[in-house]
């Protein structure tokens, strides 16, 4: 589209007196109209080509889509959901409301940006612009016939007035032309401040509830490491193995013989030894030895810890 053919509302209309004053009666109404008509259509190009520039259009059809599914895959995720409960092991109803949560920001997000550019208001305004430039153009077409047909007879004609009342009606349409023109500076004037308005607070809001989602995921992260860190040395203290200090009480011939959980870890003769690479957790502790003819016996279960334990262990006839 050329930039004529767009047409714009800054230029005044171009008249030129010596083009004037050279031309006849009916030449100089004839090229009055069609200078008159090419102002005109100028204003009437620029909101023509802003109404069909205008992305509102466009944007309701899109958020008229997104709507409808965002709405289904909540549904979705809803039935998806009741069916997880029922038994069935699905991750369905978890990928439908992240969907259309993201839906749903879409839309919001187009709705945002339709009000800050003001789309919806722009569209109409510009249509509401060319329905008075229409209304205005034929109103001062039928003025213009009204005031030809006035200056048929040739008296008229030859009145300087004549040509007065014709460039009379030119200058106030103009002017009413201008009114037009102005009322949407107003109007989008107002329009801009509100909308810039709504950006700021807009902004300032998003800004707090960062600051705040932050604050709190880094409170998470915190809160996390410390789970984890402590779950690091939980698991560290797990593997260690642990070491028992064994002391036996009572006297036996040659050797005692100590099991841990049916397992024979050691054969001693001495009274205080220590037992190495043992599993921590719940054990169960025995110990067998002869006196003379006497089994001697010991049985306990014992929570063996990560590391040191200390355990006395007093030899009883079996």
């Amino acid at each position: 589209m050329s930039e004529t053919t767009r047409g714009n509302t800054f230029e005044s209309i171009k008249i030129v007196p010596d083009d004037y004053n050279k031309l006849e009666f009916s030449q100089f109404v004839s090229k009055l109209y069609s200078d008159l008509e090419s102002y005109k259509e100028k204003h009437f190009n620029y909101y023509n080509g802003l109404r069909d520039r205008s992305e509102a259009v466009r944007l309701r059809t899109l958020m008229a889509w997104i709507a409808p599914i965002a709405v289904s895959l909540a549904t979705f995720g809803t039935a998806a959901n009741l069916v997880d409960n029922l038994g069935k092991d699905l991750e369905l109803d978890q990928i439908l409301f992240v969907s259309s949560m993201i839906a749903f920001g879409l839309l919001g997000a187009l709705a945002m940006f339709q009000r800050v550019r003001d789309s919806a208001s722009s569209y109409f305004r510009s249509v509401t612009t060319i329905i008075a430039i229409r209304d205005l153009w034929t109103k001062f077409q039928f003025a213009f016939l009204n005031e030809e047909l006035k200056s048929q007879s040739q008296e008229e004609l030859e009145n300087p007035k004549t040509r007065e009342r014709f460039l009379k009606l030119a200058s106030t349409f103009c002017d009413n032309l201008a009114d037009i023109t102005n009322k949407d500076i107003l109007e989008w004037k107002e329009e801009f401040i509100s909308s810039m308005a709504e950006v700021e607070t807009l902004a300032k809001e998003g800004r707090a509830e960062t600051e705040k989602q932050v604050t709190s995921i880094i409170e998470q992260v915190r809160e996390t490491t410390k789970k984890m860190e402590k779950a690091a040395e939980q698991a560290k203290a797990a593997i260690e193995p642990a070491l028992v200090n064994v002391t036996i009480n009572g006297e036996f011939d040659n050797e005692v013989i100590i099991s841990v959980n049916e397992k024979v870890v050691a054969r001693k003769e001495t009274k205080s030894f220590a037992i190495s690479a043992i599993a921590p957790g719940d054990a169960l502790i025995e110990a067998t030895a002869k006196k003379g003819d006497t089994d001697l016996y010991y049985s306990a279960w014992k929570e063996l810890a990560p590391g040191i334990n200390t355990e006395e262990i007093t030899l009883a006839k079996s």
